[in-house]
């Protein structure tokens, strides 16, 4: 049962008026008769890195902490990653402004696809901007890894390896250079801690190590599920996924963090299963459901049978997917096909049946950032019996275009220059060739990982169960010239130095004095102060 604690999160966001200056929200967690315990402040910033007005947003009543395995350890809003929701947060209330626009004209795809571009880089603005406020006050460095989200000047793919410090935003073409390529027209991509503090003290950066308080390595989705967003449909959600390093006060920084790979989970294509069981199950990625699932049974000590009859699962509709689905109905399986937007499933389907109401298992092609979510949230909550089985495939859409699942059969075969690819990633081999599992996930006592999924515009409970209940859809309530705003994010969490993780859904109730002003602020950032121009040669 969901146990539900209530804390005082002060969102002072002052409005575009008023000129203020420090402006920041001031999280504290209170529990039932105890004393109000102070957490350091998150301070969520303004468009166009202009700090002297804010997008008019102020709380409106208590947030509430939904905690679904346990108590809520109040040491995690100290850590600088939880900074990042503020990030999630922007991004996700630049998409619900842009919701639905396209409704009125679905049947026009070049209008459609036009709105859908406009939507999504108001996301990735409001992502970019906040990223860069937050290197200002934490000192951290933040180095995109995934090829979606923030990583942009257009509304198109992220650039993996872009850069976000206290200076702004560094796409990765400001460093094409020979001081950093070992070839002419390669792009460098850092391979370690190491490596990303070189970039930094690179002289168009100049930020010295002294300077760096640690590093966060994240994959965001600014929308996850485009299409459905734009035309107001159930299935938009704004993600990030990352793990951060601090670094100690000393500034002497140990070889063990220094050669921390940069790339933690692969970008292009990994897919397999993830699902929970009370016992270790062995399945191969691509193992088909007429052999993976008797496995699965046997770790509930059911029959197949009975397992099928409690368990829904969830599939991408794609040709390379055909057989999967196929086998699934031979069984009698009860299966859910989707279009888009597999991750929060992958997330729910790692949880537990007490939390969800029901078991959901999730397999087939996924992209890296549903990948990270998987890979982060099963370290997280593997003490909770959450279990993953994941292989990386290419990038090459040949490949991913024919039937995948003979792949566990004898094992994926790749050419020399998607090896190539793979390696030029810092992928390592058994990514690839054996795939990786929750045993297998090497975890840094210097690290802490954290998820947040924010629910734009709401999902379907047979892709998530009861978190559908938990987690609606963004709401905004016209009240006069403003507007009442009510928002909720799930947050895992887990921390090196710790075996346990957690995980918390936080409400949130915003208010806005000025709906009209707040929205064309958030849907009309432009890129001011936030990329670097200059491009030395």
């Amino acid at each position: 049962m969901i146990k539900k604690l209530i804390c005082i999160l002060g969102l002072i966001i002052i409005f575009p008026e008023l000129i203020f200056n420090n402006t920041s929200i001031e999280l504290s967690l209170r529990r039932t008769q105890e004393p109000i315990q102070s957490v350091p402040q998150i301070q969520l910033f303004t468009p166009n890195g202009d700090s002297q007005f804010d997008y008019g947003f102020k709380q409106a009543g208590e947030v509430e902490i939904n905690s679904l395995f346990g108590e809520v350890d109040s040491s995690i809003f100290e850590q600088p990653g939880m900074e990042v929701l503020r990030v999630a947060l922007a991004a996700s209330i630049a998409a619900k402004f842009g919701s639905g626009q396209a409704a009125p004209v679905s049947d026009a795809k070049p209008v459609v696809s036009n709105i859908k571009a406009k939507m999504d880089l108001a996301a990735v603005r409001a992502a970019q901007n906040q990223l860069v406020e937050l290197c200002k006050t934490t000192g951290y460095v933040v180095v995109l890894e995934g090829e979606e989200g923030p990583g942009r000047d257009s509304s198109a793919g992220a650039i993996p390896g872009t850069l976000f410090t206290s200076q702004g935003m560094i796409l990765p073409k400001y460093y094409q250079v020979e001081e950093f390529c070992s070839s002419e027209g390669k792009r460098y991509v850092p391979d370690t801690i190491a490596d990303v503090l070189k970039v930094l003290e690179w002289e168009h950066i100049g930020i010295g190590r002294d300077e760096v308080k640690g590093v966060i390595f994240i994959k965001f989705d600014t929308i996850e599920n485009t299409t459905s967003t734009a035309l107001g449909e159930i299935g938009g959600w704004s993600f990030a996924s990352m793990r951060m390093f601090s670094f100690p006060e000393s500034g002497a920084t140990s070889p063990d963090i220094l050669n921390i790979p940069a790339h933690y989970t692969p970008d292009g294509y990994i897919g397999g299963w993830t699902f929970n069981a009370p016992q270790p199950v062995s399945i191969a990625p691509y193992e088909l459901p007429e052999s993976a699932v008797p496995k699965l049974a046997a770790a509930y000590g059911e029959t197949v049978d009975e397992y099928l009859s409690k368990t829904r699962f969830v599939i991408l509709q794609r040709a390379r997917h055909q057989r999967i689905i196929d086998d699934l109905k031979a069984m009698g399986a009860t299966y859910v096909t989707m279009k888009d937007g597999d991750m929060p499933p992958r997330v729910f389907s790692l949880m537990q049946e007490e939390v969800l109401g029901e078991r959901i298992v999730v397999l087939g092609t996924s992209g890296a950032c549903e990948a990270s979510a998987a890979v982060n949230t099963g370290m997280a909550l593997r003490d909770r019996d959450a279990q993953f089985s994941l292989l990386q495939t290419t990038t090459e859409s040949g490949l991913l275009h024919d039937d995948v699942t003979g792949w566990h059969e004898g094992g994926a075969e790749f050419s020399d220059e998607e090896i190539g690819e793979f390696q030029a990633l810092n992928i390592p081999i058994g990514h690839y060739t054996q795939g990786i599992s929750v045993s297998q996930v090497v975890t840094s006592t210097h690290e802490s990982r954290f998820l947040f999924l924010i629910p734009v515009t709401g999902a379907r409970e047979e892709l998530i169960g009861n978190m559908a209940s938990e987690l609606p859809g963004i709401e905004i309530i016209e009240q006069g010239n403003g507007a009442k705003v009510n928002i909720h994010a799930l947050v895992v969490y887990s921390e090196g130095r710790r075996e346990n993780g957690g995980a918390f859904i936080l409400t949130i109730p915003l208010q806005i004095q000025n709906l009209q002003r707040t929205r064309a602020l958030m849907l009309h950032l432009g890129r001011q102060f936030i990329i670097l121009e200059e491009t030395p040669r």
